[in-house]
């Protein structure tokens, strides 16, 4: 079991707290590639797993990297490889690792559903 997932409850609340004052949808991913948070849309998708191609994979195979920007999913290069690509209902993107002590624990995703958000993540 990974550590975020013992803690997913409290991960939950926080998300939603969050969620609704910056008025984003927030996804927190392990390092198993499991969605353990989702606020929206996203509580739909708690408990699937990323493939290879995910955000979140490429993020962690990368720990000099802790945070990616996607501005487009539709149009970016980042979002190429993801199983989830078509239909993928998230804009743009903002997504930072959660590390401690030097360990990568999994992401957090604040993602933009709609012209307003993505337009607000740019300005």
């Amino acid at each position: 079991m990974s550590k975020l997932k013992e803690i997913e409850d409290f991960i939950q609340q926080v998300a939603d707290a969050f969620a609704a004052v910056l008025d984003y949808e927030i996804c927190i991913v392990d390092d198993d590639l499991e969605v353990l948070v989702g606020t929206g849309k996203y509580q739909e998708e708690i408990n699937d797993r990323g493939g290879p191609g995910c955000i979140t994979h490429q993020l962690m195979l990368n720990p000099q990297q802790t945070d990616l920007f996607v501005r487009d999913t539709s149009e970016s290069a980042l979002c190429n490889q993801c199983s989830k690509r078509q239909g993928c209902p998230v804009q743009a993107t903002i997504v930072c690792s959660i590390v401690f002590s030097n360990i990568t624990f999994g992401t957090f995703c604040l993602m933009a559903m709609n012209e307003r958000q993505s337009q607000n993540f740019i300005t």
